[in-house]
């Protein structure tokens, strides 16, 4: 029992017996909760529990590497970001800008196109038989394996969504009225003939302003947090783990 002899020894425990009784005998420091005033009694109740839990989590760490907090604290960083955008234009400059965005708001150019396609399912060589449909100059069906469609007024991108991005590529390239193709799709192989092309209609101000408005708005707050972000992270050293 030597060592219970050792003046430095008896010193720290003395120094620890004293701070154990000083925290004893003082209370705990008050923590506060600032409640609104305006709250109803239940609404209060649960401000004051909300409060209490988010306090003692936050204690225990349990809000640290959290992805779902990480995601609410960056959509916050980003709303203050945003909030710094310019959020008012004047009609004219609103117009000016609908010009230099013609493909969301004028009525893009259409066509009315038949066309006549030779499945897959039902041709062994459709490609074959489609070239040899359009040298015969045969375009009318002539029986239950080949389909033929009109299509009146359709845009470009409908088109595509029907046919895919050959067809509609080519049928808005095609010159002049005569049959053309063969073009392959993922149905088949097409022939088709281009009726009548429609060109864009523009945007009528009016019809389209609020619309136009919530875009620019939202081309604007993009810019603001690109902006403010990229002046964020000047002030951080990036280190590249290997």
């Amino acid at each position: 029992m030597k060592w219970l002899k050792d003046p430095l020894l008896q010193f720290l425990l003395l120094g620890a017996l004293i701070f154990a009784v000083y925290s004893w005998q003082q209370p705990a420091p008050i923590k506060q909760i600032r409640v609104p005033a305006e709250l109803d009694a239940a609404a209060r109740e649960q401000f004051i529990n909300e409060a209490v839990l988010i306090r003692e989590a936050r204690k225990l760490g349990l809000d640290q590497n959290d992805s779902i907090i990480n995601r609410q604290l960056q959509q916050k960083m980003r709303s203050l970001l945003e909030a710094v955008a310019q959020m008012q234009i004047n009609d004219r400059d609103l117009a000016d800008w609908i010009t230099r965005h013609p493909e969301r708001y004028s009525q893009s150019p259409r066509v009315d196109v038949v066309h006549r396609l030779f499945r897959r399912s039902q041709h062994p060589n459709a490609e074959k038989a489609a070239k040899a449909a359009l040298a015969a100059d045969v375009h009318q069906p002539n029986n239950t394996e080949t389909d033929i469609e009109q299509l009146f007024n359709i845009s470009q991108g409908d088109l595509r969504k029907r046919y895919g991005e050959s067809f509609a590529d080519a049928v808005f390239a095609a010159a002049g009225p005569h049959w053309q193709g063969p073009v392959s799709s993922g149905l088949g192989s097409h022939i088709f003939q281009v009726i009548e092309q429609h060109a864009a209609v523009p945007a009528d101000f009016e019809k389209i302003k609020q619309r136009a408005l919530t875009d620019w708005r939202a081309e604007q707050e993009t810019a603001a947090f690109i902006a403010g972000l990229a002046e964020l992270r000047k002030a951080y050293e990036l280190i590249i783990n290997d």
